[in-house]
């Protein structure tokens, strides 16, 4: 058995442990018992350990000459492993277990988003890739994303602990899952062009891509009258939330709103099933034909989940969370320390494109949105040390950068093309 594959049994082990510290981590939210945080801190811990393994066999078997960050499948992987990575240091020194379910519900999407990358071998680099710009700047991508992530995390928790209203985290949730329908559906829903991904072929146990291109049948029709309910939900909340009627009404949602809310939920279920059904009955089509759209439009019904196991238990929920004070802090630390991150990302970036193309900055879709996500944490600390806000204003604004990173590394790969498309 080669090392590539010993890599691979490695991350699905460690993609195991996190489905059972996902089991734990639920149990601690109805158990707060010490056991089960130090079990649960435990697994994480032990996860972890299988997925560095495994980068590190990769990196081996490439024969040292490049790290695992080459292509999509080894970005996500990579990806998880900083999320766990700078979670178990946060959770260590704050001891805030409770909210490990979000973080490992993520990790798990990344994983499997990760599974379905059609290149998952370790090749040779193309020469544009032959570079040691390449490993610091995908490791300060991806340890920058993920400290974004988990600054999104707390900013969430801090405007569900301030305000402890559903409305508003319907809002907030229904909001998200409809961005990432159209980061996906959107060419479908606003041009009501038919819904294709890319055929793909099977030759000796590998998945190769064509350029040929296979319509989805009817579900762009489903795309567009699930937005429309995202959308008239989305308004009756606003409509709800700015009314004096709130003050009254901060522990229920209007009945209307609910229905609303539940047939979005049933209607995004069944968009991702006859995907699912689609990909096992169209030949040329399988789940590897477009893991970027399908992995978001899979974080979006996970947002439309988590809402749903929320609101089951809200009020106990809302008192295990962390203190406001702590959970606005936890948003700021983390965007202290993942903007330098950023702004290395786009100057390492930029020297490697002086090396490969000849030019600093090109304009490429890619460059163009790090520099977008950039302005906008620059305007979260603007806002932060000169306006002194903070509290609810600067965690929508920590929510609004978290949007553009999920639109910069995953979004670009889908609406726009470029010269960041190697994996």
């Amino acid at each position: 058995m080669g090392l590539e594959k010993t890599a691979e049994i490695l991350f699905n082990t460690s993609f195991f442990i996190y489905i059972l510290t996902l089991i734990t981590y639920s149990i601690i939210l109805i158990n707060k018992s010490k056991l089960f945080k130090t079990i649960g801190s435990i697994m994480l811990f032990t996860g972890l350990l299988f997925q560095t393994t495994g980068l590190a066999l990769r990196w081996i078997e490439a024969g040292l000459s490049h790290p695992p960050m080459t292509n999509i499948y080894e970005s996500l992987i990579f990806f998880a492993w900083g999320i766990v990575l700078v979670y178990l240091y946060f959770e260590k020194k704050y001891q805030i277990n409770t909210i490990g379910i979000l973080v490992i519900i993520l990790v798990l999407v990344a994983m499997g988003l990760a599974s379905l990358s059609p290149n998952r071998n370790i090749q040779p680099l193309v020469p544009a890739l032959q570079s040691w710009w390449l490993p610091l700047h995908v490791f300060f991508a991806s340890l920058s994303y993920a400290l974004f992530l988990l600054s999104a995390i707390f900013a969430v928790l801090f405007i569900i602990k301030a305000q402890k209203i559903k409305m508003l985290i319907a809002l907030l949730f229904d909001s998200f899952s409809l961005f990432c329908l159209l980061i996906v559906g959107g060419k479908s829903i606003f041009l009501l062009q038919p819904f294709s991904l890319n055929k793909v072929e099977f030759a000796d146990g590998k998945i190769i891509h064509s350029p040929e291109l296979i319509s989805i049948p009817g579900i762009n029709f489903l795309f567009l009258i699930l937005a429309v309910f995202f959308a008239f939900g989305i308004i009756r909340l606003i409509s709800k939330i700015t009314t004096k009627k709130t003050a009254t009404t901060k522990e229920t949602i209007d009945p209307l709103s609910q229905t609303i809310s539940l047939t979005c939920f049933i209607l995004y279920a069944f968009s991702i099933l006859w995907l699912i059904f689609v990909f096992y009955t169209m030949p040329g089509l399988s789940p590897a034909s477009n893991p970027y759209s399908l992995g978001i439009l899979i974080l979006g019904f996970a947002c439309s989940i988590l809402q749903r196991i929320l609101f089951i238990k809200y009020s106990f929920i809302l008192n295990n969370l962390p203190s406001l004070n702590l959970l606005d802090q936890l948003s700021y630390q983390t965007i202290i320390i993942s903007f330098p991150l950023l702004t290395l990302v786009i100057v390492t970036g930029s020297v490697w494109a002086h090396y490969a193309w000849g030019r600093y900055w090109g304009w490429d879709p890619k460059e163009t949105w790090s520099l977008i996500t950039w302005f906008i944490y620059a305007l979260y600390l603007h806002l932060r040390f000169q306006k002194g806000w903070g509290g609810q204003k600067t965690a929508l604004v920590s929510i609004l950068g978290f949007f553009a990173v999920i639109f910069t590394y995953l979004g670009v790969n889908i609406l726009l093309s470029g010269l960041h498309s190697y994996g």
